[in-house]
């Protein structure tokens, strides 16, 4: 791992990553392919039971889903390197340590009450290179929560309480809906309101939070908590095991806080506050990208270049599936003052306004660049940004950003194909969709060399069907890259392509 990072380390974090995971991947597979064909010592055995109630325990009250090949994985590394005092320090440079830290942080968060309770029960100590592996273990993780699904909290005091009502939840509802917080009986609303500000700091919440309290009173619980939230927050006292299930049912039919509000506000029992946060809305701008999100992070880079030491925006790389899917979801919106949304293909969020990233690199982009910045930039600010938009944004230096190809030959055979696309399908394209076709093909053919493809295409069957003339043009023009780059074109990335050339 730390080889692979050295060969990529000049590449983006997101490569780096995706190297990362491959190699981890083939490991754990490796080592549960051997360890299912010996038998294993009485020892092992028993660090493999202990990690597996470890692990029920945890997963019965929090939204992570653990698998039995990660126990397996941990339990092997545990008996094999850490019980045996084992210390793989040394291989950790400086710089993998800080990447590790920088780009693994939330697994490291997870990893972090976790392992102060497998060193009590197995009677081991953990050094800074076992955190990092676990770190990078639990990034394989195909744990999944609903990216529109509001995060909620039970709070309550007593020995196991919250995590009891949880588990009983979560198992009713069929999803791991809570995350609890069991607070020793002499804890104050200080105590809670710190709680639930780990909490924030420790995962992402973009929907907004949703806090289950047995007692206390909600106001003084805010007012303790105001200054550190940028999300709403809705409180909900005296929890039970019914107003649990209640609340759940909402969330899992994704009702957003003011619905949920509503509809409990009905039940009158308990005491029912919705917060908005008080903090001013940070302006951003959100970059997208169908290819993947490592487009949209490259995109994001260059954007930061173009606006620094001229305007303080929070310039945000989205799933182009999760905009499509989801849009902006009210507890984003009451963080962030939306500028615009810069991609290469619209997501059509309503009142939302989009700008072609095919329209700056072609430098058409003048008019919509002033109606995004007019209320904060001079006239002289916007020319500066304009000007560094087309200095930054040419051609060449976006491919050279998105891939590590030649892109002068790249740059020769995509402008091949665009001549054999007009002539066979009787197309007149303008230059920002050749721009577009120059831009997604590069990135292609970067991430078939790296075996990331695009594998999903709404309807594909049915939609190649509807255009199978246009489709197996395309697929012959394209198919001269597969021999130059020892690639093969799968039908969706086509799709793709037929997109880009015909939809507005």
């Amino acid at each position: 791992m730390v080889w692979l990072y050295q060969d990529y380390q000049k590449e983006t974090a997101y490569t780096v990553k995706h190297q990362l995971h491959q190699q981890i991947v083939k490991f754990m597979d490796d080592v549960i392919f051997r360890e299912k064909q010996r038998n294993q010592a009485a020892l092992e055995k028993f660090i493999s039971t202990v990690m597996q109630e470890i692990f029920r325990e945890i997963d019965s009250h929090t939204k992570l889903q653990y698998d039995g090949n990660l126990v397996l994985l941990l339990s092997y590394y545990i008996y094999h390197y850490s019980l045996k005092g084992i210390n793989l320090t040394d291989f950790f440079d400086g710089e993998f340590t800080t990447f590790v830290k920088k780009n693994y942080q939330t697994e490291l968060n997870q990893i972090t009450p976790l392992l102060p309770e497998i060193e009590k029960r197995l009677d081991v100590s953990f050094t800074q290179a076992d955190q990092l592996l676990f770190a990078l273990f639990f990034s394989t993780l195909n744990y999944e929560v609903k990216s529109n699904e509001i995060n909620a909290i039970m709070i309550a005091h007593g020995y196991a309480t919250a995590s009891s009502i949880a588990n009983v939840c979560n198992r009713m509802l069929g999803n791991a809906v809570f995350t609890s917080i069991d607070m020793p009986v002499e804890s104050t609303i200080f105590d809670i309101s710190e709680k639930v500000v780990h909490y924030l700091e420790e995962y992402s919440v973009k929907q907004g939070i949703l806090v289950l309290v047995d007692m206390g009173s909600l106001n003084m619980i805010y007012e303790q908590l105001k200054q550190n939230i940028n999300q709403p927050i809705l409180f909900i006292d005296q929890l039970s095991t019914p107003l649990a299930l209640e609340v759940g049912n909402l969330i899992q039919q994704d009702r957003s806080l003011n619905e949920i509000a509503e509809s409990m506000e009905e039940v009158v029992v308990p005491n029912v506050q919705l917060y908005q946060p008080k903090k001013s809305k940070k302006k951003a701008i959100i970059t997208t990208c169908f290819s993947g999100l490592g487009v949209a992070i490259q995109i994001q880079k260059l954007l930061y270049d173009c606006l620094e030491d001229i305007l303080e925006v929070d310039i945000l790389p989205i799933e182009f599936a999760e905009l499509q899917t989801s849009g902006l979801s009210e507890a984003f919106l009451s963080q962030y003052d939306v500028l615009s949304v810069i991609g290469t293909n619209d997501v059509h969020i309503p009142e939302m306004k989009f700008v072609y990233l095919e329209n700056i690199i072609s430098g058409n982009g003048n008019t919509q660049l002033k109606e995004i910045f007019e209320n904060l930039l001079s006239e002289a600010e916007i020319r500066e940004v304009n000007d560094r938009l087309v200095k930054n944004f040419s051609l060449i230096r976006v491919l050279e950003s998105l891939t590590i190809l030649d892109t002068k030959r790249i740059m020769e055979v995509i402008e091949n194909c665009i001549q054999d696309l007009e002539r066979r399908l009787a197309l007149r394209l303008s230059n920002a969709r050749k721009v577009a076709i120059y831009v997604h093909v590069a990135c292609m053919v970067e991430r078939l060399i790296r075996h990331a493809e695009i594998t999903d295409f709404p309807d594909l069957e049915k939609f190649a069907f509807e255009h199978e003339k246009e489709i197996r043009v395309i697929q012959d023009i394209f198919s001269v890259l597969e021999p130059i780059y020892s690639v093969t074109i799968p039908l969706e990335e086509i799709c793709y392509i037929y997109n880009i050339l015909y939809l507005d």
